[in-house]
């Protein structure tokens, strides 16, 4: 009882072991239970807040993606990178989020499954303020393979907490490097 309140850690290795060792009459129960509880609070507040923040990073990312030369750009990065650390903070203590969670919230729930993306845009309803993200979207002057791409560079750089938003979409509109094939 008192090593799991003064080291949380040592106590963590000592259940470990005993659990190892099928030592089960020894394991602090009590404070297991509780160990598992706080676990189990803090990824759902973590789940909870990226599910809360879904729509608005989808939102950025496409805005950014569609609108290269909009005023609010700057605005919309800064805010997804505040987003972006908050969720890497969360995700570096606990390991709460997977590869496959992220691009299932910030690609398939809300672009992957349609042909096109103005789906997510007429569920976005904000046809007054986007005007020029629903033409974007209409013309189809947005690859979805590179678009799709850029939305995962977002999803690793939370996991490795890596690139900055910023320095991410600085890159997208750089011309994609063609390989020369030699010819016989």
């Amino acid at each position: 009882m008192k090593l799991f309140e003064e080291d949380r850690e040592e106590w963590t290795k000592q259940i470990i072991q005993q659990l190892k060792e099928g030592k089960l009459n020894e394991i602090d129960r009590v404070n297991l239970i509780v160990a598992l509880t706080e676990m189990s609070f803090e990824r759902s507040r973590a789940i909870a807040f990226l599910e809360n923040l879904q729509d608005k990073i989808c939102e950025h990312l496409l805005c950014i993606c569609a609108l290269p030369d909009s005023k609010e750009r700057n605005h919309w990065i800064v805010e997804l990178e505040a987003w972006r650390k908050k969720l890497a903070l969360l995700h570096s203590k606990k390991k709460t989020y997977s590869q496959s969670m992220l691009t299932k919230k910030f690609w398939d729930e809300p672009f992957g499954e349609e042909d096109d993306l103005l789906t997510f845009f007429s569920i976005m309803d904000k046809d007054k303020q986007y005007k020029d993200l629903k033409q974007a979207i209409e013309d189809d002057s947005i690859n979805k393979t590179h678009f799709k791409a850029f939305v995962l560079l977002f999803v690793k750089s939370i996991l490795e907490n890596g690139s900055d938003t910023a320095t991410i979409f600085s890159q997208w509109h750089k011309p994609i490097p063609v390989r020369k094939t030699r010819r016989k």
